[in-house]
């Protein structure tokens, strides 16, 4: 409201001070400038999350918030200054609506600049992604306790009744083969890699006893898009996986995971859309793998997992018979 009342003003303003056809037309554009532009403009690229600063403060003036994930809220704080901000901005906007003499220029902006000299030291630095923390509400656990634990995020509830049987199909394979394996399902609680202002820090780990898997797509109507056929897969891939700090999962480690998900279904892997090369050097680990003996198959899955949990995901290859865990 703020924001709407301050804009209001400001535009009447121009068009008191400028009273011609063109002026609405090239406020409004320069409104949108400062709204969509400003703020990529002042963006850094995101070439190395290490060596890039964080946006200034003052980015967070215009009152834009985008690259908010799921699971974040903003600090009150923040929404606190920018309504101080946005009211001495309107205070602005009213004072050169109603001014007479043009010398009272100075004294109509003085609430807008001593509005940004409060707000600005006090904002964090990092635009939105300094300005949002996790909202604990909207990460609590939703769980179906019928047979094995399924959980979906609070704020992705309405997800659960989707998610519970392929979840289930997927710890019921697990438990059918693979050796200590998670009694229960859950999903990720963790920000998305881009909303995180230090994507350095790892996240929590979880329990050998739990996989975690990551949110489903969602279809026009907001419920779980389990169409491809992508989502068992990724869940049974997640029984090699933990949650350590980001790192691409590349290369043999990826065909790793996809050999070891093939494992539990016992069928050759067929992930769609790959070169039929790598097709081909898939299918080749996982028939080498099954022509092994039953027992060295749960050797390496058993170790290839142990490691994948604390962290190591290269000792997942541990799973191809070329290589010794």
């Amino acid at each position: 409201m703020p924001a709407l009342i301050a804009a209001g003003w400001l535009g009447m303003a121009a068009g008191r001070a400028v009273p011609r056809v063109i002026t609405a037309p090239v406020v409004a554009v320069a409104g949108f400038a400062v709204l969509g532009l400003v703020p990529e403009f002042v963006r850094q690229p995101e070439l190395d999350a290490a060596v890039i600063r964080p946006e200034p403060s003052a980015l967070l003036l215009v009152p834009v918030i985008n690259e908010l994930d799921d699971f974040q809220t903003i600090l009150p704080r923040v929404s606190a200054l920018q309504t101080l901000w946005l009211v001495a901005l309107a205070v602005t906007g009213l004072l050169l609506l109603g001014m007479v003499r043009r010398r009272a220029v100075a004294l109509a902006v003085l609430p807008a600049v001593l509005g940004a000299a409060v707000a600005v030291p006090l904002l964090p630095v990092g635009g939105t992604r300094g300005a949002a923390v996790v909202d604990p509400v909207a990460i609590e656990l939703v769980c179906d306790n019928a047979g094995p634990q399924v959980c979906v995020t609070r704020v992705h509830a309405e997800l659960l009744p989707d998610v519970v049987g392929p979840a289930r199909q997927a710890l019921a394979m697990m438990a059918a083969k693979l050796p200590n394996a998670p009694v229960r399902a859950v999903q990720t609680q963790q920000v998305t890699f881009w909303a995180r202002l230090d994507r350095s820090t790892a996240p929590a780990r979880h329990s050998a006893d739990t996989v975690v898997f990551d949110t489903p797509s969602f279809d026009r109507l907001g419920r779980a898009d389990l169409s491809g056929d992508y989502f068992l897969p990724s869940l049974l891939e997640a029984a090699w996986q933990q949650e350590c700090a980001d790192r691409p999962v590349l290369g043999d480690e990826y065909r790793a995971r996809i050999v070891a998900a093939a494992w539990l279904t016992g069928r050759p892997p067929a992930p769609p859309g790959w070169d039929p090369a790598e097709m081909e050097l898939l299918v080749g680990a996982y028939q080498a793998l099954v022509s092994l003996p039953e027992a060295e198959q749960r050797r390496r899955m058993a170790a290839a997992r142990e490691a994948a949990l604390d962290c190591q995901g290269d000792s997942l290859t541990a799973v191809l018979p070329e290589a010794q865990p």
